[in-house]
């Protein structure tokens, strides 16, 4: 009878010790997927926010060529294009937000109202209206934040490596050496 009291005890401490275990476990299981979820959270956003960057930075980049495309469409007379080309760039420019592309909020909002508010007339002088949109474009331009010139690595040239010192060959009295002239 005795020995059965002390298999039931052992059992039972057996059954605890496993039930704790279990729950550490557990926890310990449960910590690292929240650890590993917050990671995830925090590079979906990272991507989100750089997503965004890029939509901008595509309006961006079609806005400026919108307005090279107008300074062309005058060049070639085709007013109606070179028109809705410069409002095209006006709604490219209206769907960004400067402050996520490093550029001067105040600066950007007057460029694209004067882009907006620009109208190109058959009648107007040409040229005006062409130096017109080529400072838009050049105040685009200036707008442009241009820390991306100075991030971009500049080539370095090839160090050459270091001329290894010469090394005298070992004289050895009984041969003659292969470098000294041969006596005659």
């Amino acid at each position: 009878m005795r020995n059965a009291k002390w298999v039931m005890v052992i059992v039972v401490i057996m059954v605890l010790v496993g039930a704790g275990l279990y729950w550490f476990g557990l926890t310990q299981g449960r910590s690292q997927l929240e650890a590993e979820r917050q990671n995830f959270n925090s590079q979906v956003q990272q991507m989100n926010a750089r997503m965004v960057q890029a939509e901008y930075g595509g309006r961006l980049t079609q806005a400026r060529f919108l307005l090279c495309r107008t300074s062309y469409d005058l060049d070639q007379r085709n007013f109606g294009l070179a028109n809705s080309d410069l409002k095209a760039a006006g709604t490219a420019l209206a769907a960004i937000n400067p402050a996520l592309l490093g550029v001067d909020p105040a600066g950007f909002e007057v460029l694209r109202k004067d882009i907006a508010a620009t109208d190109i007339n058959v009648a107007v002088d040409l040229e005006a209206q062409r130096i017109l949109i080529l400072n838009y474009s050049a105040r685009l331009e200036d707008l442009l934040p241009k820390a991306s010139q100075a991030a971009t690595p500049q080539p370095q040239a090839a160090q050459p490596p270091a001329p290894a010192p010469p090394q005298a060959p070992p004289q050895n009295a009984s041969q003659p050496s292969a470098t000294a002239p041969a006596a005659k």
